[in-house]
Formats: structure tokens, C-alpha cells, sequence
């Protein structure tokens, strides 16, 4: 193995979990690639080719199906513990990860280098997260006859390596508890940092011997304080109004044409403060996690219903989960939204409308597919040119509007 072949190593700290991890890199800017970089980019073009083999590898990184779940009234999490270094290499592939060790790196001296083999995946792999999921869903499948019900929960909750979902019920909780543990130990895997919103099925997790974290909440519902644009997580669309804010800031400082390490001009630092000054009233902000929170009577039937609304600056959609009980009351439940800034060569307002219809039916379209209810789908927009838009026949119009229109009907099937 030849010097200039070494893959690039760096320190990666994490939680308090892990003190010290070697990470690998591997470059792609380099004339003469390793082996290994040649087999990932093999793989990639596969992975590529088949999309991720199917829509259930879709499923495990797929945050409408998480949330979904998660909103049930009782909720828990845990994560698979040092899930990439469980998975082994083959003997014949271990040759492709050698590495170079030296006892002391100060003193450099070829003749003292030992050459040695890693037995599990590396860490820093962009082919990583797809082999944790492939590996795990080929487990499950050993699964489905002894836990049905814990394998599709387990297939669909899974976000990388963290648990994330909930039960109608304690007792459904514990058992899908109990038989998660179970399968992941006959992986090899550990199941931990378990936590829960109810304070029954805590107790009655500890006493089945699955430890779990004394904490009042799930640390997967917190908001975070937001203290730079770019640090702000918002997957399920709680904050859009907020975050809508805080990229249009964004977009214009990036065409003031300030360089990065310049002070802002005068009306974008009164902006940023002002939206700063306004963000910790983000606290106060409470948002039910049971989508049936306000409903105590039997439930008839459900329904999306989805929002869309446009302006010169933005665009953005929001959904909500419409249920009407047998006796004639209904309630609502916010789902998730989300807003995208408007492209700087705008176009025309109808143009800026379409892109917030096309928003809207991608959005509902997902979160419909995530529930495992038969759901009515309702689709609002308040612009009547982009409704008689998507009413008419989308080959007389031009390349941008007649795209967008294709796509909205293939998903939205609207009658005419």
C-alpha cells in the first residue's frame, strides 16, 4: 500500500457517549483513488440506478412517516447504540480498509510502520447510512412472522439509527418496547437511551429491565433556540413562519453584496435584531402532539385539507387534519407546512402561485401516504388563475407552467 493511497482521518467528538472516533474521508479529488473509493463510487452508481433499492428504504429516512407516529398519545424514542461499528466486513473485503499505525507520529520512520485491517465499516462513509438501512430492513425480514406489528412499526420509525414512534395505548407501547429490544439484541444491536412521555410505561419499562432516561420530555419535540440562520431544524414545519423570515434575511444579504466578514448595512441589522429580539417568544408557542388531542368522541372520518398562498417575497403551504365524530362535532390538527423563499428573477405573482400549489400537493401527497388511515384529500389555493390552471390541459402552455401543471395532476388527480 503506498503512502499517497491513505485515506484522511480526522477526530470526531461526540456526545457524551463516545469520548474519541476516528472518521475517515475519502477523496475525490485525488488522480490516484484507492480501491475503496473506486467500489464506493461503484456503489453510489447502483444506488443511483435502483433508488435506493425500493420505497421502504425510502421509508427509513422519511420524516412525514416518523411524525406521523410519534403524534399517537403515547410516545417514546431510543436510538441503536454504536450501530455502524455492529456491522462486520467480509474477510475478503478487509484488505480494501488498511491503514498505516505508528506509536509515535512525531517521529516519522517508515520502517516502524505496521500495516493493520479494520473488521467493521468505517466511519465517514457516504455509502454509510445506505448500508445501515439495507442491513436493518434484511433483519426485519426475519421478523415479520414472530413480530408483524413490531417489524412494520420498527421498518417505518426508523430515522438512520433513531427509534422514534408511539402507541394508541400503554400497553401496545411496551410490547412494541420489549420486542424492538428483542430484535436488535439478536442483530447484535442495543437499543438505548430509551424515553417516553408517559410516566406508566416508564415504569413499567424499568421493571422489564429496558432502562430508561430520566427526563420529563422527548428531546425529539423540543424547539431549539435559534441563534443563527443556519442552525435552525424545522423538518416538520412548526416554525415557517419564523424560518420563512429569517431566509428571506438571508437572501438579502447574499445580494447586498457584503463580503461574509463585513459588518450588515444599517436596515438588515435593525431586521436581524428585530427578528432576534423575537425569538425566544418562540418558547410560549405550544403546539398538541396527539393529532386527536380535542376529540372524546367516536371518530367518524378524517380528511386533509391543504393551504397554499403565494406573494412576490415567498411561498409557502400548511396542512391540517380535519375529524368529524358521529355525533356531529369536529375538531383540527395542525400537520406540517413549509415555505420556500421566492427565485430572484421572480416572474409573474400566478408563476409564484403554481410553485406554492406544486408545494402544497407534494406535501399532502407524503403525509397522506404516512398515514395508515384512508384519508380525503382536500387542496385550497386563493388564486383562480393557478385553479383554472390545473383544470385545463397542460400542453398549451409554456415549458414552466405546463411541467409543474403535469406534475400536479399526475399527484392530485383533479376532476374537471
Amino acid at each position: 500500500m503506498e503512502l499517497d493511497r491513505l485515506r484522511k482521518k480526522r477526530k470526531a467528538f461526540k456526545s457524551s457517549t463516545t469520548k474519541l472516533t476516528k472518521r475517515n474521508e475519502e477523496s475525490k479529488n485525488s488522480d490516484n483513488s484507492s480501491e475503496l473509493d473506486e467500489l464506493l463510487n461503484l456503489l453510489q452508481n447502483k444506488i443511483d440506478n435502483i433508488k435506493i433499492l425500493d420505497d421502504q428504504i425510502v421509508d427509513l429516512i422519511d420524516v412525514n412517516d416518523t411524525e406521523t407516529e410519534i403524534r399517537k398519545p403515547t410516545a417514546y424514542s431510543a436510538d441503536i447504540e454504536k450501530a455502524l461499528i455492529q456491522i462486520m466486513l467480509y474477510e475478503q473485503d478487509r484488505d480494501v480498509a488498511r491503514f498505516f499505525w505508528t506509536e509515535n507520529p512525531s517521529d516519522y520512520d517508515p520502517k516502524h510502520l505496521q500495516v493493520y485491517r479494520l473488521t467493521r465499516v468505517l466511519f465517514g462513509l457516504t455509502s454509510n447510512p445506505f448500508m445501515l438501512a439495507t442491513i436493518i430492513k434484511h433483519h426485519l425480514e426475519k421478523y415479520k412472522d414472530k413480530y408483524p406489528d413490531t417489524a412494520e412499526i420498527v421498518q417505518s420509525s426508523l430515522y438512520v439509527d433513531d427509534f422514534i414512534s408511539g402507541q394508541e395505548n400503554v400497553d401496545k407501547a411496551l410490547q412494541t418496547s420489549l420486542e424492538s429490544t428483542d430484535i436488535f439484541e439478536e442483530a447484535g444491536m442495543s437499543l438505548r437511551k430509551w424515553n417516553t412521555n408517559s410516566k406508566e410505561l416508564e415504569r413499567l419499562c424499568t421493571e422489564n429491565k429496558v432502562p430508561v432516561e430520566d427526563s420529563n420530555c422527548l428531546s425529539e419535540l423540543g424547539v431549539v433556540p435559534l441563534r443563527a440562520i443556519t442552525r435552525v431544524f424545522d423538518p416538520v414545519g412548526f416554525l415557517s413562519p419564523v424560518v420563512i423570515r429569517l431566509k428571506l434575511l438571508l437572501q438579502d444579504i447574499w445580494t447586498s453584496g457584503i463580503d461574509w466578514d463585513e459588518e450588515l448595512p444599517c436596515s438588515l441589522k435593525s431586521e436581524w435584531i428585530e427578528l432576534c429580539s423575537e425569538i425566544p417568544e418562540l418558547k410560549s408557542i405550544l403546539i398538541p402532539r396527539y393529532y386527536l388531542w380535542n376529540i372524546k368522541d367516536e371518530v367518524e372520518s378524517l380528511a386533509l385539507h391543504s393551504f397554499s398562498d403565494s406573494s412576490k417575497r415567498g411561498y409557502g403551504c400548511v396542512t391540517y387534519l380535519w375529524v368529524v365524530c358521529k355525533n356531529g362535532n369536529v375538531g383540527t390538527s395542525f400537520i406540517s407546512s413549509k415555505s420556500r423563499e421566492s427565485p430572484l428573477k421572480t416572474g409573474s405573482l400566478p408563476r409564484l402561485e403554481l410553485l406554492g400549489a406544486l408545494l402544497l400537493v407534494r406535501l399532502a401527497s407524503r403525509i397522506a401516504k404516512s398515514f395508515k388511515y384512508k384519508l380525503a384529500v382536500y387542496y385550497w389555493t386563493d388564486s383562480t388563475i393557478v385553479y383554472c390552471w390545473v383544470k385545463s390541459c397542460p400542453d398549451k402552455f409554456k415549458p414552466f407552467v405546463k411541467n409543474r401543471l403535469e406534475e400536479i395532476q399526475k399527484i392530485s388527480g383533479p376532476s374537471c
